[in-house]
């Protein structure tokens, strides 16, 4: 059968994803996390598969290693919502109100939105709490979200050993944990409470959120590349103690304006895309993503706008499960309750017309010194992704992507 040119293509650009992922596994092989937890450390030594490197403080493992707690990890799950799910929340974003400074909702907020958002779940197919709440409530919001019918997403690291039991045996939980603070490295305490949730088998989000140019490589490969090599740190320490545990992709890449998040950019919901991709490809493992906000402060056309462009066109390019795609504001700093609202609205009158097209390239641009960046950036001293001279080789390469796809 004569290939087509949308088939060449996406073929190149599962060469890509494919690239994308030996460099995240060889990430953690030549470059390694920094990580000082000793329990952490014995329990990888103790595969044979990972050493510990004391003069920069580095766990190195070996790819082999990390494919090989890949293929444990199980690739489906008893709440999964499906492809294509758009979810609510998962950074708690500040209240947003007519006046006043921004501040966590009241538990009469909370309650309010979760109650809202229990009457929409025919569009809403994951819940995490929506909006930020006084420190210390964890779990107390984790028992106002228990009985809604649906996935829903928490985080366990501020918890109690005996409130993180809450979440074994339960198909309807998952437990976000952002172990890596990006650029590859483990705090102390994310590392205990995190071995905690894995041992006691609770289903789990292998989450990191890093930043183009900032936390990892300005440009769309380099950026996929170290979330990728996160996530799969976390997925390789879940597997280790508890070989088989759920363990979903929570690789978030953020694009950046500068100095600013760029939540309502074109980019944003484009490199989400392909990193799902990359896992419905390559990994085959459950993924979470990120995307369809906005970087506007109140709620106006263009808030409602930047969100419907996004949805529009993740659902149009495929994903699994993105998370913040209804309600927030300002580069994910507030949640509105009215948004939420209108945007459900929207999306319920969009899924009805939307038709799946065949799938479609993304033509993700190319950077084959990715990789070469990371080591440099992380083994020399006085060195960082914005100032590079690889940055500013590349520096417009966002927009020349959105520019060739906006023709397509």
């Amino acid at each position: 059968m004569k290939k087509t040119k949308n088939s060449r293509l996406l073929l190149e650009e599962e060469k890509l994803y494919r690239r994308v992922h030996e460099n995240g596994k060889k990430v953690l092989e030549e470059v390694g996390v920094r990580i000082t937890h000793p329990e952490t450390i014995k329990i990888l030594e103790g595969t044979g598969m990972a050493g510990y490197d004391k003069s920069c403080g580095r766990i190195i493992i070996e790819s082999d290693y990390t494919q090989h707690c890949i293929d444990l990890a199980p690739k489906t799950f008893a709440g999964d919502p499906g492809y294509n799910s758009f979810g609510i929340g998962g950074i708690p974003p500040f209240y947003k109100r007519e006046t006043g400074y921004p501040s966590p909702a009241s538990f009469k907020e909370f309650k309010n939105s979760i109650d809202k958002i229990a009457k929409n779940l025919d569009i809403i197919k994951l819940v995490s709490p929506p909006v930020k709440i006084n420190k210390g409530d964890d779990f107390r919001y984790v028992q106002v979200m228990d009985d809604l019918p649906c996935l829903k997403l928490a985080c366990s690291i501020q918890m109690k050993a005996k409130e993180t039991k809450h979440f074994v045996g339960r198909n309807d939980w998952i437990d976000s944990f952002c172990l890596i603070q990006s650029p590859l490295y483990v705090p102390n305490k994310s590392a205990e409470k995190f071995l905690i949730s894995a041992r006691l088998g609770n289903n789990l989000a292998a989450t990191t959120m890093s930043m183009a140019g900032w936390s990892a490589p300005y440009t769309p490969e380099g950026l996929m590349t170290i979330a990728h090599a996160e996530s799969l740190f976390a997925l390789v320490i879940a597997q280790t103690v508890n070989p088989g545990i759920v363990c979903l992709h929570g690789g978030m890449p953020l694009n950046m304006n500068g100095y600013n998040l760029a939540y309502g950019s074109y980019g944003q919901s484009l490199i989400n895309a392909a990193m799902a991709r990359l896992n419905m490809w390559v990994t085959k493992l459950p993924s979470i993503q990120s995307g369809a906000s906005t970087d506007q402060e109140d709620l106006c056309k263009k808030a409602l706008d930047d969100g419907r462009t996004g949805r529009k066109l993740l659902r149009n390019y495929g994903f699994h499960i993105m998370r913040h795609a209804f309600g927030n504001l300002d580069n994910l700093n507030y949640f509105s309750l009215e948004k939420m609202l209108k945007e459900v609205k929207q999306e319920r009158a969009d899924a009805k017309k939307f038709k799946k097209k065949k799938t479609q390239p993304l033509y993700i641009p190319k950077d084959n010194q990715a990789l070469k960046l990371i080591e440099m950036v992380e083994r020399e001293k006085n060195s960082d992704y914005w100032t590079s001279d690889h940055t500013r080789k590349n520096i417009d390469c966002w927009n020349e992507w959105e520019r060739k796809l906006r023709k397509k």
